[in-house]
């Protein structure tokens, strides 16, 4: 209604409409299925709705995958971890994104509205309607002469807030930098919003690890209970909060741990297990594993090893390099080159 181009289709019954519906997933094959609300509105009602009207599960029909499997599957739209977390709705082969979720990470702002994100991102004023009232601008009531202006306005009113969130994402270009994460990680596209640090961290390193011939353990839950205990846990130190009337000098490392990793070669692929005989000879999840006493009797050896303080052995850079102190070192070296070029620009 505001541009030349704009048009609207009108089906008999509801059945005809979601039927349609599914065609047009089909016939433009979106990657990505968004909505500021998917799972309670815009998406989600229409999934409910279909159960109803179709009595089947459109998301089975407006996927990419057809398998027998996906006959006996159900999801649950009422899901209250998945409505918090993510967007809840699943269709395989595609990616559905809850708009106000993904923003929450973007913008820090009191109220996560749609009126006050348009607000604060894109500068624009939207108003707001009630369903009541969206209800009764669009009924047809024949003794009223502004119907067809009201009808209008309700559609409009849709239009522009369909239109608002794709400007809420490229204005903040996150499908470009969600894509070009899951490109440096090495995961899927969905997986760097859903998943956590340790997941993409194990990505990045299990992609240097294949070069070298290194298979990563996937242990067990049971195996990852049965490890050892930590034995001792770092102690951070706060200063004192007083007047101190003598110099001070306030010392200040770059990236402190993984500056350690990297000088003495800390990694699980360098790692040659404790000197020191343990009741329960474990290496993480490896049982029954110790050192042989050869190696701890040649001083031309010891001097190819690093002895950490809670006597775990570790071989030097020389004899072999690390995958963990080579993927720090490359994160590292790509931070001073962005710092550096951004220096650069205006």
């Amino acid at each position: 209604y505001d541009e030349p181009n704009s048009y609207t289709k009108h089906y008999p019954s509801e059945k005809a409409l979601l039927i349609a519906f599914i065609d047009l997933i089909h016939s433009l094959d979106p990657d990505i299925i968004l909505g500021f609300e998917a799972q309670t509105q815009s998406l989600g009602y229409i999934v409910e709705r279909s159960s109803v009207v179709l009595g089947h599960n459109i998301c089975k029909k407006i996927s990419r995958a057809i398998h027998k499997e996906l006959q006996n599957e159900h999801l649950h739209f009422r899901d209250e971890w998945g409505r918090m977390k993510q967007s809840g709705i699943h269709i395989r082969g595609r990616i559905v994104l809850n708009v106000w979720r993904a923003l929450r990470h973007e913008v820090k702002l009191n109220i996560y509205t749609f009126e006050n994100v348009a607000f604060h991102v894109l500068g624009r004023r939207f108003p707001f309607l009630s369903h009541q009232t969206r209800t009764k601008w669009y009924k047809w009531q024949e003794d009223d002469a502004n119907t067809h202006q009201q009808r209008a306005t309700v559609i409009l009113y849709y239009k522009k807030r369909t239109k608002a969130n794709l400007e809420l994402l490229y204005h903040l270009d996150f499908i470009n930098r969600v894509a070009q994460l899951a490109q440096v990680f090495g995961i899927e596209f969905f997986s760097v919003i859903s998943r956590g640090s340790q997941f993409k961290v194990e990505s990045m390193f299990i992609r240097l690890a294949k070069p070298r011939n290194y298979i990563v353990m996937s242990p067990s839950r049971e195996q990852v209970r049965q490890q050892n205990a930590i034995e001792c846990l770092p102690l951070v130190m706060e200063p004192s909060s007083k007047l101190y009337s003598n110099p001070v000098i306030v010392l200040d490392f770059q990236s402190l741990y993984p500056s350690i990793i990297i000088a003495y070669n800390l990694c699980f692929s360098t790692c040659m297990g404790k000197v020191e005989q343990s009741r329960t000879k474990k290496l993480g999840t490896l049982s029954n594993y110790t050192i042989p006493s050869d190696m701890l009797l040649n001083e031309k050896q010891l001097d190819d090893v690093f002895i950490s303080p809670n006597k775990v052995m570790f071989v030097k850079d020389s004899i072999r390099p690390g995958v963990l102190p080579r993927m720090l070192r490359e994160i590292l070296d790509t931070r001073v080159m962005i710092k550096k070029a951004m220096q650069s620009l205006k």
